[in-house]
């Protein structure tokens, strides 16, 4: 009689051969998995800035501006600079969608979220929230995985109301020019 002490080679090359085109299989899949999830995370992180951003202006009853950022104290006016690399939540007292000396800054963030790419139609430099929430023209930010340009998501505002959308399956849904 012979006591089982293990497994033989050839089942342990079986079971290496049987997981490595399994892993085959699933690596890519996980892959797209990753690529989905950070524009999603992308844009509901932008969504949350921009609600806060409406928020503030109404409880505040005062404007407030969102500014593209790359050092989190000064806004960048065009250039390369687009809106993942950061912004500043502001107090904008004179509604010029600028930092001036004296506003007050109620948020800075650099480096949101660094695996999406952020632009935007019309909000290439800032967007503007009055007193009452709405903001100075209709628009949509579009956030892309930077490894896939076709995976993306869209955060729609209207009249102050920010939503996110995927104009893959939503035919009201802006899409990137």
């Amino acid at each position: 009689m012979r006591l089982n002490g293990g497994f033989t080679l050839l089942e342990l090359i079986t079971t290496i051969a049987v997981s490595s085109i399994l892993m085959l299989v699933a690596v890519p899949s996980f892959n797209s998995t990753l690529r989905t999830n950070c524009a999603v995370t992308g844009a509901n992180s932008l969504l949350t800035k921009l609600t806060l951003a409406r928020s503030e202006a109404i409880k505040r009853s005062q404007s407030v501006s969102m500014c593209k950022s790359n050092d989190g104290a000064t806004c960048v006016r065009g250039g390369p600079v687009d809106w993942s690399q950061g912004f500043i939540m502001f107090e904008d007292d004179n509604n010029n969608g600028a930092l001036d000396a004296g506003e007050k800054i109620i948020v800075a963030e650099s480096t949101p979220n660094a695996c999406c790419a952020i632009s935007a139609n019309k909000y290439s430099d800032y967007i503007h929230f009055n007193s009452e929430g709405i903001v100075n023209s209709n628009g949509s930010f579009f956030v892309t995985a930077n490894s896939a340009s076709d995976v993306n998501r869209t955060v729609a505002v209207f009249r102050g109301r920010v939503r996110v959308c995927s104009h893959q399956t939503d035919k009201s849904c802006p899409a990137p020019s």
